[in-house]
């Protein structure tokens, strides 16, 4: 989805994913895989993480501010994928 040389940004394909029943973005560091899960509705923080507290406090404002594009990206390449293989599975 995003990244740059120090993270790597996704935002999970289906709610149900990894066991999470909420739609969130996932943030890897590259340096040593530390990740962190943020939900994309409510901008919580979803489980313990090794980020520090302003660190997370920088990613939560980064998916606020982002939030539309990313969730206009969610729609399209995932629910709009996920519904035309539903019509598919049906002929």
């Amino acid at each position: 989805m995003a990244e740059n040389e120090s993270f790597v940004v996704y935002v999970y394909l289906h709610p149900k994913e990894s066991g999470q029943e909420k739609w969130h973005v996932h943030i890897v560091r590259r340096s040593d895989g530390a990740d962190a899960k943020i939900n994309l509705w409510t901008f919580e923080l979803m489980r313990t993480t090794a980020f520090d507290r302003t660190t997370i406090k920088e990613f939560i404002s980064w998916i606020y501010y982002n939030r539309h594009y990313l969730r206009r990206k969610w729609l399209q390449h995932v629910l709009k994928p996920f519904y035309e293989s539903l019509g598919k599975k049906r002929e």
